[in-house]
C-alpha cells in the first residue's frame, strides 16, 4: 500500500518522476524494467507541456490537428492527399480527442523508448547492466530535444523502424507484427522509406562496407538523375506519391542555398559548431564500427549485422553535408537512437581488454563529447524555448491529468 501511495506521489509530479528514475537506473540497474518506463513518461510529459515559441513545424501541426477535428477521416485524408495514411489517421484521432499536445508527447515517446530498450536489452544480453546509466545518459545528452519536440514525425518514424531492424537482427523476430514496425513508419515520414533501403541495402554491404561508402559518396549524382528523369518513372498510388515527392524534396535540399531560411540557418555559428560536432561523432562511429568488424568472432553475427545497419545510417549523416540547410540532423539523431547496441559492446570489450588504444581514446571521445552536444543543444535552441513556461506546466501536467484530458475527449467531447 505504502509503495503504490508513493508511486502514486512521484507519478504526480513528472520532475519528480524523472529523477526516480534515474536513481533508480544508477543504483538498481538490474531492475531497468521497472524504471525506464517512468524515464518515458516523464520525458514525454516534458514534451507534453512545451509550447512552441515562432513557427517551427510543431505549430503548423497543432493547426493541422485542429482542422481535423473539424472532419471525418475521409475529409482529412482528401485534406491532406500526401499518401501518408498512418500520420493522417494518428491526426485525425489526437483532433477528435481535441488533446493537440499529445502528438509531441507521443513522438518523443516513442524516441526515448526505443532508445532505452535497445540499450537495456542489450546490456542484458551481454550481462553488464551496470553500464546502463552511462550509456542512457549519453543518449539523453545527445538526442536533441527540442528539435524533436518540433518536428514530431521524422524521428518518430526512423525510431520505430530502428526498432524493427534490432528485432529482426539481434532477437531473431520475424512476425508479421515486425513486419508492420518496418512499413508503417514510411506513411508517418517520406523520409521513412530511406531507412528501409538501408536495411534493404546492409543485404549488399554489410561485408563490403567499402562499397557502401562509395555508394553513399554517389548519393548525389543519383538524385539529380532521378529529378531530371521524374517524368519517365511512372509511380502509381500513395507508394508513387511518396517516392515522387521524396526524390523532389531531396533534390531541392540539395541544391536549396538561396531560401531565406536555409541562408539564416546556415549562418549560425551553432549550426556550424553542430554541423562539425554531429559529423565528428558520425566519423568516430564509423571508425569504431570498422574496428568492430574485425573482430565479429567475439561479438556474434547478429550484433555485427545490426552495427552494420548502424554504420549505413553514420554514412548518412555525413553525406547530408552537401545539404545547406542542416537536415544531417534528423539521420544523426537515429545514430543515437542505434548507439546504444555499439557502446554496450564496446565498454563490454573495453572490459575485457579486447580494444586497442585507439579504439579507447575513440570511445572515451565520445562520452566526453556528450557534454559539448548538449551544451550545444541548449545553446542552438534557447530561443525556441520559454523555460519558466516549460518548467511551470511540466509540473501541472502529470500522467493523471494527461489521462483525464484524453478520456474527456474520448467520451465527452
Amino acid at each position: 500500500m505504502i509503495s503504490i501511495l508513493f508511486f502514486v506521489v512521484v507519478m504526480s509530479v513528472p520532475p519528480m518522476a524523472l529523477l526516480y528514475s534515474g536513481y533508480g537506473l544508477c543504483k538498481n540497474y538490474s531492475n531497468w524494467k521497472r524504471y525506464l518506463p517512468v524515464l518515458v513518461i516523464s520525458v514525454s510529459l516534458i514534451a507534453y507541456s512545451y509550447e512552441p515559441i515562432g513557427s517551427p513545424d510543431l505549430e503548423r501541426y497543432f493547426e493541422m490537428v485542429e482542422k481535423c477535428r473539424r472532419l471525418t477521416l475521409g475529409q482529412t485524408f482528401q485534406m491532406f492527399e500526401d499518401g501518408l495514411f498512418v500520420k493522417n489517421i494518428v491526426f485525425w484521432i489526437i483532433g477528435q480527442m481535441n488533446v493537440p499536445h499529445l502528438l509531441p508527447a507521443i513522438s518523443v515517446g516513442i524516441v526515448y523508448a526505443v532508445s532505452g530498450y535497445i540499450t537495456c536489452d542489450m546490456a542484458r544480453r551481454l550481462c553488464v547492466e551496470k553500464y546502463i546509466p552511462g550509456v542512457l545518459l549519453f543518449q539523453v545528452m545527445m538526442l536533441p530535444f527540442i528539435n524533436l519536440t518540433n518536428n514530431v514525425r521524422n524521428i518518430c518514424a526512423y525510431a520505430l523502424i530502428v526498432l524493427a531492424v534490432y528485432f529482426d537482427l539481434v532477437k531473431k523476430k520475424r512476425t508479421i507484427g515486425v513486419g508492420l514496425l518496418y512499413i508503417l513508419p514510411c506513411f508517418v515520414h517520406t523520409s521513412g522509406f530511406i531507412m528501409l533501403a538501408l536495411r534493404v541495402g546492409l543485404y549488399f554491404f554489410r561485408k563490403w562496407k567499402t562499397a557502401a561508402i562509395i555508394a553513399i559518396v554517389a548519393v548525389p549524382t543519383v538524385i539529380e538523375i532521378f529529378q531530371r528523369n521524374l517524368s519517365k518513372f511512372n509511380f502509381g498510388g500513395n507508394i508513387g506519391i511518396i517516392i515522387n515527392q521524396a526524390i523532389v524534396k531531396a533534390w531541392w535540399y540539395m541544391n536549396d542555398t538561396d531560401s531565406e531560411w536555409a541562408r539564416m540557418v546556415s549562418a549560425r555559428p551553432s549550426e556550424w559548431a553542430n554541423r562539425f560536432f554531429l559529423m565528428s561523432v558520425a566519423g568516430i562511429m564509423i571508425f569504431l564500427i570498422l574496428s568492430l568488424s574485425r573482430k565479429e568472432d567475439l561479438i556474434g553475427k547478429e550484433k555485427a549485422d545490426f552495427i552494420s545497419y548502424l554504420f549505413l545510417i553514420c554514412l548518412l549523416v555525413i553525406v547530408c553535408n552537401i545539404f545547406t540547410a542542416p537536415h544531417y540532423w534528423r539521420f544523426s539523431a537515429a545514430t543515437m537512437v542505434a548507439s546504444g547496441a555499439l557502446l554496450i559492446i564496446l565498454l563490454q570489450l573495453r572490459e575485457e581488454k579486447k580494444l586497442s588504444l585507439l579504439d579507447r581514446i575513440a570511445l572515451k571521445s565520445l562520452f566526453l563529447g556528450m557534454f559539448f552536444g548538449a551544451f550545444i543543444q541548449v545553446w542552438s535552441n534557447r530561443y525556441l524555448v520559454d523555460v519558466v513556461d516549460l518548467v511551470s506546466m511540466t509540473f501541472l501536467n502529470n500522467v493523471f491529468v494527461v489521462l483525464f484530458r484524453v478520456l474527456y475527449g474520448l467520451f465527452m467531447v
